[in-house]
């Protein structure tokens, strides 16, 4: 079996449909491919919805558990599946028409460990029409550790990832986290020996507001500050690793600042007492973190809230002046 789809699913009814028919509306023989849907203790139709797909296409089956957040049932996918790439599809998502052949194909005839494409963030629910591969395009293989100095997709869903390099890695999802990606595929990239890019368009990433990345409550707030600073030192230890073999890790400190950017706005958004700020901005401190990088490319806007993050003062006065702006 040349691919397995992983898709995990949490009261998707709204999503899930669109999404299973673009992963199987893909010219690709059932044979050649399964689409494993992790059911991930939902509680609204999905499931209903889902085992419709199941009982008119052999090559989709279903996995239920007791919800344990995204990283579990990707997990759990991997663990399960049999194909030799993998491709990990959310189920607010959907993908273009016709789009996985060529690239599996790629993957497979190159011995690649990982192929990234092109990733669509959109608000659109229907598809526009998107332009063929060029036949002639230049096919640029590199190592990981070259391929990471360049630039790389934050999200597990814009590559195939060949499994048994996975499995031998023993590089998981970090369960019960958000913004788990970001590791994953750096850490993934670094090891690889064998990495391209293909400019082709294949995944729509649907941006909408009901998401973990809208919710502004207090409690979501906390959670994801957690997250954001337990990934922001993960990638600690990678940069270390990566500039004592003596290359090039700037991309990953980049992406690593832009989750520190966005820990602070967090931060400025929530209940944190100015205690529990000095505390956090304390440990930051003392792995090197803090004060914050400026960034030549960054914004005017960016580079005053980084001026304003870096002053545990007038991150204070932003905090006070923020919530009675949200109060009113």
């Amino acid at each position: 079996m040349k691919l397995t789809i992983i898709i995990p699913f949490y009261n998707s009814e709204r999503y899930i449909g669109q999404c299973l028919t673009s992963v199987l509306n893909q010219n690709l023989s059932q044979d050649d491919y399964e689409v494993l849907l992790v059911d991930d203790g939902s509680t609204d139709q999905s499931f209903s919805i889902a085992s419709m797909f199941c009982e008119t296409n052999g090559n989709v089956k279903i996995i239920r558990q007791s919800n344990a957040g995204v990283s579990a049932a990707r997990n759990r996918g991997l663990a399960e599946a049999h194909g030799k790439y993998i491709f990990f599809v959310d189920s607010d998502d959907y993908i273009v028409e016709n789009s996985i052949p060529r690239i599996l194909q790629i993957a497979i005839d190159n011995k690649l460990d990982i192929v990234q494409f092109k990733l669509l963030r959109t608000t659109l629910r229907s598809l526009q029409k998107v332009p063929e591969l060029d036949s002639d395009f230049d096919l640029e293989i590199d190592t990981g550790k070259r391929y990471i100095s360049k630039g790389y997709n934050s999200s597990a869903c814009a590559y195939f990832f060949r499994r048994q390099f996975v499995i031998d890695s023993g590089i998981r999802f970090v369960e019960g986290r958000i913004v788990e990606d970001m590791i994953f595929n750096a850490e993934l990239i670094w090891r690889a020996e064998r990495v391209c890019y293909v400019p082709k368009e294949v995944y729509r990433y649907v941006i909408h507001p009901q998401s973990q990345w809208t919710d502004d409550s207090y409690e979501a707030l906390s959670k994801s500050i957690e997250d954001f600073i337990h990934m922001i030192y993960r990638h600690s230890d990678l940069i270390d690793e990566i500039l004592h073999s003596g290359s090039n890790a700037e991309i990953v400190r980049l992406k690593q600042q832009r989750m520190l950017f966005n820990t602070f706005r967090r931060i400025s958004q929530s209940d944190y007492s100015k205690k529990k700020i000095s505390s956090i901005i304390e440990d930051l401190r003392n792995k090197n973190l803090y004060p914050m990088l400026y960034y030549p490319h960054r914004g005017i806007y960016k580079k005053f809230f980084v001026f304003v993050f870096n002053n545990i003062y007038l991150l204070t006065i932003y905090k006070f002046i923020y919530k009675y702006i949200k109060r009113t």
